[in-house]
This record gives C-alpha cells, sequence and structure tokens, in this order.
C-alpha cells in the first residue's frame, strides 16, 4: 500500500513537471474565464462552400509589433479564439496546408485588422480561407525527349496597384525530367512561356558571312538576304520564345484559369527553327574603342512585359556586332558596351527580323543621358534617399540612379525615350515635392514640357538635368469609414491628387479596419479628394475616367505640413 502510495506521488509530480515544460499554445474551446484584457475569436471558413476549416494556424500580432506574435489552431469546426489582448488594433493571419495563407480580408497588400477594446466586437470574425492552385507541366522538344534547364516564365493577368495588366509572376528551371512547377497561387488568370536553346545549337555569329545592303520592305521589316555560307545547318537553330500551349506571340497564348485546389496541368512543346544572324551596326562615336562590347536583345510580351532573350553575340569588326541564336520576330537590340565604369548601353535598335543579314532598317530607339541633383525643400534637414528611380508607364521597365553624399545623381544607362516617373527609393520618410529640368547642352531654362508633376518626359537624345526636390514636411489623414451613419469594415479608402494622370506616387490607399477606422500616412501637403468605395479592389483607381463618378461626391481635402486631419467619410457603393 505504501509503495502504491509513493508510486502515485511520483506519477502526480511527473505530470506537474510536464505540465509547466509544455509550451504555452492558445486553444479555440479557451473557457471564458474572467481574466484582464480583450479577445479575438471566430471561425475560420472555406470561400468557396462556407465549410470550417479544422486545424489551420491561426495568428495575431500588434500591428504596432508584428513580431509579437501569438498562435493557435482552429479546432474541429474551424474556431479559433485568443484571450487576454491589451486594447489596441491586431493583424490576423491564417495559413493551412493547401490554402493561400492570407490576412483578414485582404485585397492586395492591404488587410483589414482587428480593433480590440471596449464596445468594440471582436469575437465573431468569419474568416474566409481559400484554396491554392498550382501550375505545372513537362517542356518536350521536337523529338518528344524532356527539355532540361529551360526557363519557364509565369504571367498573371489582374489588377496590380490599381492599374489591369498582365505582369510577371515568377520563373522556374525546368529538372532533369522536363518538368516545371508553380504552386501556392491564389485563384486567377495565367499565362506560361518557356525561353531557352537547344541543347545541341551551335549559333556561332562568325560561321555565316554577311552581305550588304539587305532588301527591305515597306512596313519597316528587316528582310535579310540568304547567307553566302552555312556551317551545320541541322545545329544553327533556335527555340522560339514559346506560350502554352505552343503560340511563339503572345496575342496567340492560352490563358490559364485554374480552379481553387487545382493542379493544373500545362504541357509545353518547342520546336526548333533556323537562327537567325543579323549584323548590327554600331556608332562609332558612342563608345570608347578600347570598351568591350556585346549585343542584348528583348522582346515585349503582352504590350507591357518586357523578355530577356538568349542569344550569341561578338564583334564583327570596329563598327558592328554580329548576333546569332534568335529565332524570328520583333526585337529590342541594345549594343551594351562596358569598360572601367561598367556596362551602359550605346545605342538601341527596335526591329522586326525575319530573315538573315545587317540590321540596317530597324527604327533606332532614342537614348537619352539622365543626371541630376537631389536636394531638401528650403528650410529642411530632410534626409536624402539613396536612389532616384524612373518608372516607364507602359512597359514598368525600372532605371535607378544611386544619390552621391552630396545630392547628385547621374543614371549611367541612357534612358529611353518614353513617359516616366520619377519616384525615391530607400526615402527614410521623404517624398518628392517638386521636379523641374533643363537642358545643359542648349541653356539652364527649365523645360515644362518635360515635367508635369511626378511625371518626366524623355523625347530626345540631348541629356536632361533634373534637380528633384525633397521634403520630409509631410501630413497625415485619420479617419472613419460609415454606411448608414455606421463604422464599415473593409472599405477601400483612397486618397487622390491633383491631375492624377500625372502624379501617381501621391495616391494613398488604406483598407478600413473592424472598426472602420483608417490611416493615410506620409502625404505631401496640398490638395485632394478622398473617396471610400465599397467593393472598390477591382477598380482601375489609376484611371482618371474610372474614378470620375467616385470623385464627384468625394471629400475635399487640404493637407497641410506636418498636420493631423480626422475624417468621417460615408462610404459609396462600387459602380455597375
Amino acid at each position: 500500500m505504501q509503495a502504491a502510495m509513493q508510486w502515485t506521488v511520483i506519477l502526480a509530480i511527473g505530470l506537474a513537471m510536464a505540465a509547466a515544460q509544455a509550451p504555452e499554445k492558445t486553444s479555440a474551446a479557451a473557457s471564458s474565464i474572467s481574466e484582464p484584457g480583450f479577445k479575438i475569436g471566430g471561425r475560420v471558413v472555406d470561400v468557396q462552400n462556407g465549410s470550417p476549416v479544422a486545424h489551420a494556424q491561426v495568428s495575431v500580432a500588434p500591428v504596432t509589433a508584428r513580431e509579437d506574435l501569438r498562435t493557435t489552431d482552429s479546432d474541429d469546426n474551424g474556431a479559433f479564439l485568443f484571450t487576454g489582448l491589451p486594447a489596441g488594433k491586431y493583424a490576423l493571419n491564417v495559413q493551412r496546408r493547401g490554402y493561400v495563407a492570407q490576412a483578414y480580408l485582404q485585397h492586395d497588400v492591404h488587410s483589414t485588422s482587428i480593433a480590440v477594446g471596449p464596445g468594440l466586437e471582436s469575437e465573431n470574425i468569419v474568416f474566409p480561407l481559400g484554396r491554392e492552385a498550382a501550375i505545372t507541366g513537362h517542356v518536350t522538344d521536337d523529338f518528344g525527349e524532356a527539355v532540361r534547364d529551360a526557363r519557364v516564365m509565369l504571367f498573371q493577368a489582374g489588377l496590380q496597384a490599381g492599374q489591369r495588366a498582365v505582369f510577371s509572376r515568377g520563373a522556374a528551371v525546368t529538372n532533369d525530367l522536363g518538368t516545371y512547377h508553380f504552386g501556392h497561387l491564389p485563384p486567377g488568370q495565367y499565362y506560361v512561356a518557356v525561353m531557352t536553346s537547344p541543347w545541341y545549337a551551335r549559333n556561332v555569329p562568325g560561321e555565316i558571312g554577311f552581305i550588304s545592303s539587305p532588301p527591305v520592305t515597306a512596313d519597316n521589316s528587316v528582310r535579310f538576304s540568304p547567307p553566302q555560307q552555312e556551317k551545320n545547318p541541322a545545329l544553327d537553330v533556335a527555340f522560339p520564345v514559346t506560350f502554352y500551349p505552343s503560340a511563339t506571340g503572345s496575342g496567340d497564348a492560352t490563358r490559364i484559369s485554374p480552379a481553387p485546389g487545382e493542379r493544373f496541368v500545362a504541357d509545353i512543346s518547342l520546336r526548333a527553327v533556323a537562327s537567325l544572324h543579323l549584323r548590327v551596326p554600331v556608332n562609332a562615336g558612342g563608345h570608347d574603342p578600347e570598351d568591350k562590347e556585346n549585343a542584348r536583345v528583348r522582346r515585349q510580351a503582352f504590350g507591357a512585359v518586357v523578355v530577356q532573350v538568349q542569344a550569341a553575340g561578338q564583334k564583327a569588326g570596329d563598327n558592328a556586332m554580329a548576333v546569332a541564336g534568335l529565332a524570328p520576330g520583333h526585337y529590342i537590340v541594345d549594343v551594351v558596351s562596358s569598360g572601367e565604369g561598367g556596362p551602359v548601353n550605346t545605342q538601341s535598335l527596335e526591329i522586326d527580323a525575319l530573315s538573315d543579314g545587317e540590321v540596317g532598317a530597324g527604327k533606332e530607339r532614342e537614348l537619352t543621358p539622365v543626371s541630376g541633383s537631389v536636394k531638401p525643400e528650403a528650410g529642411s534637414k530632410a534626409p536624402l534617399p539613396n536612389a532616384v528611380l524612373l518608372r516607364e508607364k507602359k512597359t514598368e521597365m525600372r532605371y535607378i540612379a544611386r544619390v552621391a553624399p552630396n545630392g547628385d545623381f547621374d543614371f549611367r544607362q541612357p534612358i529611353p525615350a518614353g513617359d516616366y516617373v520619377l519616384d525615391v527609393a530607400d526615402a527614410r520618410g521623404t517624398t518628392v515635392k517638386r521636379i523641374s529640368a533643363t537642358t545643359p547642352a542648349r541653356d539652364e531654362t527649365p523645360h515644362s514640357e518635360t515635367v508635369r508633376g511626378q511625371s518626366v518626359k524623355i523625347n530626345g537624345k540631348a541629356p536632361i538635368n533634373l534637380t528633384v526636390e525633397v521634403t520630409d514636411a509631410l501630413g497625415r489623414i485619420e479617419g472613419v469609414v460609415l454606411r448608414e451613419n455606421k463604422p464599415a469594415a473593409a472599405v477601400l479608402v483612397l486618397l487622390v491628387p491633383q491631375d492624377p494622370g500625372n502624379n501617381p506616387s501621391l495616391f494613398r490607399r488604406d483598407q478600413s479596419d473592424s472598426d472602420g477606422t483608417f490611416t493615410l500616412g506620409s502625404v505631401l501637403p496640398g490638395k485632394y479628394t478622398l473617396v471610400a468605395i465599397e467593393k472598390g479592389w477591382d477598380l482601375e483607381w489609376t484611371r482618371p475616367e474610372v474614378l470620375k463618378p467616385y470623385l464627384r461626391h468625394g471629400e475635399a481635402v487640404s493637407v497641410e505640413s506636418r498636420g493631423v486631419q480626422q475624417i468621417k467619410i460615408q462610404a459609396q457603393p462600387i459602380s455597375q
């Protein structure tokens, strides 16, 4: 009996020690015992059918200290509960195998935070979680054999930062079996393309001779005469950039729309074609004779995405480059000169290359040297940004120049003609206040036609000097979105600048939290219109014509330097 009692005591002590050592984890079935603080609770459900999602990992963290994370698992009914939370706002996130990890009511980079405190409802949250999709497939060649080490590109059609377009989503490389895989995809519309070269190809630019004065068609296509000689024609081949399932142009690509939870199989078969051999003239005055030269070949897909194309290049005399390994198509050919300062474009041609010969009839793309300086606004000690960025509005191509300690910057890469938005990177609490442009080669008179708001138009070869004035004297707007005079959650809140087409970087955006509140920070002082739009997340809000009906019912706001405004705004229904 005494031995039995001893074992009972030992067992009790062991159980107590095990309980003390076990990691603390919040349970969805936690009792509602009286303890200080507030609660966040609710259910995780499948967004497609509303069924409970069990054993999902749910986490909360204060929006002001996201590293202070608490986690729990949803129970068999999808329920979760956090207790003992101080009053404040919390980011709520859920992840589970087979589902897209996301924040609560997430749209793009925005989501709805949960406000807890006296009189606030935070225990009946329904968290809709969507199943993830995947796209996988095999890449094969003319002989049905696997193509290994091929670059497979994924594109997505949709809305990004208020602009509807097709944009790059990522890339993968095929394995030894020619297989690729893109996982963890939210349901959407996708395209897949493959870019590679046949493993047996021998595209040596110097192997084929060229003849002069190639005939040119009326539509400015470059039609080249046959080469004087050929070597190993069976090996002198190239794969065109191929879009699923077998298109060689993005306009003929098939859109892939995987269903939630679907593993879509997109096999792609490549067909080799005779490799083009081009002779690209090089401007004698555009580079240092001691520099090394190469040719970079690109093409556009879906009207805006720029894709680097594999090609072989080498010098062909003092004033030309020989390029091989291309399939017929429309290309941008950049002649890159590399010296002590690094690579710099010295020439850029846009061509329709249909057969071999000399590139002499392509459209030369104008390249403009751009430099300038960044300075704080008068009387300010605003820190200088680390870099200046030019983003081409149509193609989204970005060019970056580092800012020196004295504020000077120089884009070593001459900038092609086009319409650009200027912004600063690593700005450390500053934003662009004003931009002006001069042409040093002509005079120092500001050219208003070059700059409009935050936009810069580059349209010639004459150098441009930009003066970028930055400020840290910014304002903030705080407020509440109302629906029938009650706080409304998950509403798009948009601060629209004057002349929005030329000031896209001045937009500010937020999503109202569970108590209807929102915050728009780092606002450049000036006049704006504030709008709140129900279910407005699919709007192309960068387009003035789309915003027009909402601006009529918005709130005019004048933001002051370092000022904070409190605003109540009624949510507008989305236009049908």
